[in-house]
Formats: C-alpha cells, sequence, structure tokens
C-alpha cells in the first residue's frame, strides 16, 4: 500500500491565517504555521521525530520555510512526503496511532 501525506490534508490557505497546523506520519511529526519574516508572510514547516509534542520535544527539528501561497502548500507536501521517504528508518520503531 502506497500511503503518503496528501494535500487535501493540510487545508488552505484561509485555516493557516488562523491556526497552526500539527500532524504526524508514521512516527514523523510536523507543523505548518504562518510566520512573518521580514514583512513577508512565509510558512514555517518544522519536522520532527514523534511521538512527543511539538513543545514537549527534546529532539532536533528540521525547520524549512515556504512561500504563504497555494503553491507554496503543494511544494510543502511534496517536501514532507520526501523528508519521511528518505529518512524512513530514523521514524520507525516510533509509536503512532493509526
Amino acid at each position: 500500500m502506497n500511503e503518503e501525506i496528501k494535500r487535501k490534508d493540510l487545508f488552505s490557505i484561509p485555516f493557516y491565517k488562523l491556526e497552526v497546523f500539527t500532524g504526524s506520519f508514521k512516527g514523523m511529526n510536523y507543523k505548518i504555521a504562518k510566520e512573518t519574516v521580514e514583512d513577508k508572510d512565509l510558512f514555517g514547516v518544522y519536522i520532527w521525530k514523534g511521538p512527543l509534542s511539538f513543545d514537549k520535544t527534546s529532539e532536533e527539528k528540521i525547520r524549512s520555510e515556504y512561500e504563504f501561497t497555494s503553491e507554496g502548500l503543494d511544494l510543502i507536501c511534496d517536501y514532507l512526503n520526501l523528508y519521511y521517504s528518505e529518512n524512513k528508518e530514523k521514524f520507525e520503531n516510533v509509536p503512532f496511532s493509526m
């Protein structure tokens, strides 16, 4: 079964104007938030090893930035899936719920 994070699972721009999104995929946790850097709105994307929440983990967090656009969300979806596939072994044996 070829499972992956789907673009529709990441919602749309209006959601991110009001909320932060956190999710997980097979032990890989991620957070997507609107951030303002030098007066420009961007998506800040963070990835860390589960099972703990963003605030509770002491694990290293990987951060990247994308334009605050629908195309940016498309790229984020691709990035999350690529990061997982290239680092799958890092997330093995992490407790997660289905």
